[in-house]
């Protein structure tokens, strides 16, 4: 019950960039660069800064700093 409970106020809670988990429960993380949701079928890539993890579709995937767009 207390978990329930727990999980119903962070659904209340969530930040407005991203989905309710009732509303899209397939949804995982959302994309560094586009800003859509990954969902769990879609195939993802992820890297470090520092301390932290970052993730974005494989099709958005971001280029280095630094290094020119692609011709």
């Amino acid at each position: 019950m207390a978990e329930t409970l727990a999980r119903n106020r962070r659904l209340r809670h969530a930040e407005p960039s991203q989905p309710r988990m009732v509303e899209s429960p397939n949804w995982l993380f959302t994309c560094l660069v586009c800003g859509e949701p990954i969902t769990f079928d879609e195939p993802l890539m992820t890297w470090t800064q520092g301390n932290e993890v970052k993730v974005a579709h494989c099709r958005c995937m971001p280029r280095p700093p630094g290094r020119a767009k692609e011709q």
